[in-house]
């Protein structure tokens, strides 16, 4: 087995940790993947097919160049991982095969140890990329994502809107819930959207449990002097949030306000 930097480590442990926040619990993590010119990439979407992460970014370094890692059971590595790693004594290790995919991780502290198998890459079916070009960026501010998760609880919602109305010259974005009698809660969470082409009303719907959860943990990480943070909007529907670094995108849904 070959060891991880520490700075591998640390990056492995935040792919983990995003990942599991998104409801993703398989995940291909790829050094170099297309030959010299390929770039590293870590990719995964959940059982459901409405949430991906598709990222360049803090991608762990396997220890060599084309070396393919393929996660499942997330939550079980993620506990595993917790139980050792308490000190500075933390270490990780990655054993591969013929086809330079690792095949187990090695979890050492400096009194116990254990391995963890990974799962084949074959599959894990991700995609590659997500053909849907920027549209528009709403802020969402610090305030608005305790009313945000608020009303979502009070009207039991599985499912919310985003929306764009045009308002005079400016358009503003809503987040709306639905509850099983038709009642409507809606909030006004920015005031006038940026546009990164022509600017155009829309409705699109994603399920609430996901972005409640990555609402919260984006908005747990701002700086003291950062009031809000950007979601980006696509022209397909798609909805693109920052996570310790990482993309994560919401597919848009079908209509089931209410249910």
């Amino acid at each position: 087995m070959s060891s991880l930097s520490k700075e591998s480590v640390l990056k492995l442990n935040k792919v983990i940790e995003t990942c599991l926040l998104a409801g993703i619990e398989n995940v291909l993590i790829e050094n170099d993947p297309d030959g010299d010119d390929g770039q590293a990439v870590i990719r995964g979407i959940n059982d459901d097919r409405t949430c991906l992460i598709l990222s360049h970014a803090e991608v762990p370094e396997l220890g060599g160049e084309g070396k393919v890692l393929g996660l499942s059971r997330m939550n079980i590595l993620r506990s595993r991982v917790n139980v050792l790693n308490t000190d500075d004594s933390f270490e990780m290790s990655v054993e591969t095969n013929n086809k330079n995919e690792v095949s187990v991780l090695g979890l050492k502290s400096s009194k116990a140890k254990t391995q963890f198998r990974c799962a084949s890459p074959s599959i894990i079916k991700a995609p590659k990329a997500v053909n849907d070009e920027a549209l528009a960026i709403i802020q969402i501010s610090k305030g608005d994502v305790a009313t945000i998760n608020s009303a979502a609880k009070s009207m039991g919602a599985k499912t919310f809107t985003l929306m764009c109305k045009k308002n005079g010259d400016a358009y503003e974005a809503f987040i709306e819930y639905y509850d099983a009698n038709q009642d409507v809660f809606s909030i006004k969470v920015n005031d006038n959207v940026e546009f990164l082409d022509e600017p155009a009303t829309f409705v699109y719907y994603y399920i609430t449990d996901v972005f409640l959860g990555l609402i919260r943990q984006i908005n747990s990480g701002l700086g003291e002097n950062e009031t809000s943070f950007p979601i980006i909007v696509g022209k397909g529907g798609t909805l693109r949030l920052i996570i310790n670094n990482h993309e994560i995108i919401l597919v848009p849904q079908t209509n089931t306000q209410g249910d």
